[in-house]
């Protein structure tokens, strides 16, 4: 893993924060949407594109929430 130093200041730190707490919600919300099309009856071709992107959703929220509690630890 790389690591990479940033000198924010307040305003750009909080911002970054702010930006990465409504990315957040705005997955679950896709998330969400995913969940409900995959309860339904899909063709296997459908399902399998479905549920890839919602493996890769859940991978990304799984990164995104320790990226954002990383950088809450830092204040």
């Amino acid at each position: 893993m790389d690591t990479y130093t940033l000198n924010l200041s307040f305003t750009e730190f909080d911002t970054l924060k702010a930006t990465m707490v409504i990315s957040i919600k705005n997955l679950e919300k896709i998330q969400n949407q995913l969940q409900e099309v995959l309860d339904n009856p899909l063709p296997p071709e459908q399902y399998n594109l479905y549920i890839g992107s919602q493996n890769n959703i859940t991978r990304d929220l799984a990164n995104m929430r320790s990226i954002l509690a990383q950088v809450e630890a830092i204040q």
